[in-house]
């Protein structure tokens, strides 16, 4: 996320941008570690997804760990983990209504910049589904 200045970037958790920013390194750290494949990506996106759907059943004052935001995640369940601990601590500083939006923005921003363009370069070298090249291209003459 380049929209939290460098030095504030570990600082943990005092507003909304450093939980997001803190959220999108994790998942980065994440790819960078195990490599760009699309089930990488994958991973990334049911975690984010995940922490959203449960977080709300964990109670308040719940035990969390403290991660160091330098650490990498070396697998599926460690991503999980530190995803949701992140949140859960912000939640404890800051409350609960920021944690949604932050868990989605960081999905889309994983989205835009880095499985879209995959996606494109993996269409460009194997060919798109037929369906969905015939849906485009309907869409094409709809729109012509």
């Amino acid at each position: 996320m380049p929209y939290t200045n460098k030095k504030r970037r570990n600082v943990l958790l005092e507003h909304c941008g450093d939980l997001n920013q803190t959220i999108s390194s994790q998942c980065g750290k994440y790819i960078l570690l195990k490599g760009e494949r699309y089930q990488h990506y994958n991973d990334v996106m049911s975690v984010l997804s995940r922490v959203e759907k449960y977080i709300d059943s964990y109670p308040e004052g719940c035990s969390y760990r403290i991660i160091d935001p330098e650490d990498t995640p070396q697998t599926k369940k460690e991503l999980y983990d530190n995803v949701l601990y992140i949140c859960l601590r912000y939640r404890e500083l800051n409350g609960d209504e920021d944690i949604d939006g932050a868990l989605r923005g960081a999905g889309a921003e994983i989205y835009r910049r880095l499985i879209g363009p995959y996606e494109d370069l993996a269409i460009a070298k194997n060919g798109d589904l037929d369906e969905y090249a015939e849906i485009l291209k309907k869409r094409e003459v709809k729109n012509g």
